[in-house]
């Protein structure tokens, strides 16, 4: 914050959302299958294991960026 690196709007919106969201998630879970929300979930925790374990090994993107976010210059 003291450095003026800190966007207050964005993390003001995700605060807001962040909390009817979780409850809207929690009651749709209720819809699904609770075999396949397993499979499905165990799947998605293999796949962030693998990237955890080899991100080192994964190549940066070194393509051109097409959106650049400028940060309001601090009022110091």
């Amino acid at each position: 914050m003291k450095e003026g690196k800190a966007d207050l709007r964005s993390a003001f919106f995700f605060s807001l959302s962040s909390g009817p969201l979780s409850v809207v998630g929690a009651g749709l879970t209720s819809l699904f299958n609770p075999d396949v929300f397993r499979r499905a979930f165990g799947f998605f925790m293999l796949i962030m294991v693998m990237l955890l374990l080899f991100r080192n090994r994964i190549k940066p993107y070194k393509g051109k960026w097409r959106y650049v976010r400028r940060l309001p210059t601090p009022l110091v």
